[in-house]
């Protein structure tokens, strides 16, 4: 049985059907992408996995519905990062991070940890050492997290999730405000985390990091699945250009005895840009902007 299970899943907002049908089957320890352009429903889809949204169709994990699991165990079962960067608080990183163990723990957090003493306590602090130190920021334990730049904010926030150590993580964007330097450390990390079994769902803008990193892909367009599988198969010159209405250089590169795919698109197709303005201008899941201003400012 698949660790992640969806059957006809579909989300209506305001009288717009958001997503069609989707199906999928995630496995344990898989490192799964979900892209497509702007407003094709990626976010939408991972708030819906996390019951955020009202959805009609199925969802569950290792065959138990999600919807009738309680807050705290699906809490404690999948881990979400959102592409809300925020962080107001005056808390110290450390106790950032420290708020991922808190579905484990019946209260607040004493002296930077939730809860007491005792041998929990322990397993909570391993588990928030073990995220600042994989995501490079145990230096910045004792700074203000709402004092980091964009690089250490998303880091940190990142840490947070991982310290949930949940079955399922699902990420939206986590490397949208990283150098390329911490966008790869970043997918490295999401990749050994698979191969340790935790299972990631990752929603990404990149198409040569998904190519690269990614086990499987689902590729979804206005909210419909349009290609689910092999990356290979979903990453096809003929997808790139229905769907994101690009031509783009498919290539490869071999490192090290593996084998590298990299994606440049080159062209923009005649009608496309006008037409994924208008997508994304009535987008409410992946980050809405108005027609002619740039989404990635």
């Amino acid at each position: 049985m698949s660790l992640l299970q969806v059957e006809a899943l579909s989300v209506r907002l305001g009288g717009r059907l958001l997503l069609k049908d989707i199906a999928l089957e995630i496995e344990r320890g898989e490192l799964f992408g979900l892209i497509g352009p702007n407003g094709a429903g990626k976010s939408t889809l991972v708030k819906a996995l996390m019951q955020l949204l009202p959805y009609s169709g199925r969802v569950c994990l290792e065959g138990q519905p999600l919807a009738r699991m309680s807050a705290r165990a699906r809490a404690q079962q999948l881990a979400y990062l959102s592409q809300d960067d925020r962080l107001q608080w005056p808390i110290s990183v450390r106790d950032l991070v420290a708020l991922g163990r808190h579905p484990y723990r019946g209260s607040w957090w004493r002296g930077g940890l939730p809860g007491g003493p005792g041998a929990d306590a322990e397993a909570d602090r391993c588990a928030i050492e073990q995220a600042l130190q994989a995501t490079d920021i145990d230096s910045l334990r004792e700074r203000r997290a709402d004092e980091l730049s964009g690089g250490e904010r998303a880091r940190a926030r990142l840490a947070r999730v991982l310290a949930v150590e949940a079955a399922v993580l699902l990420a939206d964007e986590p490397v949208a405000a990283l150098d390329p330097m911490h966008q790869l450390r970043v997918m490295e990390l999401l990749r050994a985390r698979c191969q340790t079994g935790q299972t990631v769902v990752v929603v990404l803008h990149d198409l040569t990091l998904a190519s690269r990193f990614c086990d499987r892909l689902l590729l979804l367009d206005q909210g419909s699945a349009v290609a689910s599988g092999a990356v290979e198969r979903v990453l096809s010159p003929e997808h790139l250009s229905g769907v994101y209405g690009v031509q783009a250089i498919i290539g490869e590169h071999e490192e090290g005895g593996q084998v590298q795919r990299y994606i440049v698109p080159w062209s923009c197709e005649p009608s496309a840009a006008c037409g994924a303005n208008e997508r994304a201008s009535e987008d409410q899941g992946d980050g809405s902007f108005q027609r002619g201003k740039d989404p990635s400012a």
